[in-house]
């Protein structure tokens, strides 16, 4: 007597196959585990570097919200020192100022918002 029996293997995008029995049973292979774990794992890596990240990010300025100054205080400091101010903005819980220094040089500048000292001057290129 002779047995035969036909297969038929397919398989799916997660890497997974199945293989049918001529019977109709079937039964479903994984293949790929080792990568799918690996996949969870780079995922993880990802997502908990990000946060890391996040969580170390420090800010320029550590002043309450409470303790700022208005913007029109700072815009009224550096424009009696020569600065021609074009926008000031919160950033990194500093003022920033898009400005043009005495000087005539174009600058981003960082204050403490209570203060109003310069924390930081950049010259954008």
């Amino acid at each position: 007597m002779k047995l035969t029996m036909r297969l038929r293997a397919t398989a799916d995008f997660h890497g997974a196959f199945q293989v049918r029995v001529r019977s109709g049973r079937h039964f479903t292979v994984k293949r790929n585990e080792g990568r799918t774990r690996l996949r969870i794992f780079i995922s993880l890596s990802v997502v908990l570097i990000v946060i890391a990240n996040h969580a170390f990010a420090s800010e320029k300025c550590h002043v309450p919200v409470a303790d700022w100054q208005p913007r029109t205080t700072l815009r009224m400091k550096l424009e009696g020192e020569g600065w021609k101010v074009r926008t000031i903005h919160a950033e990194d819980g500093c003022y920033e100022a898009f400005a043009v220094n005495p000087n005539g040089q174009t600058v981003e500048a960082s204050f403490n918002p209570k203060s109003l000292e310069t924390v930081e001057v950049r010259v954008p290129q």
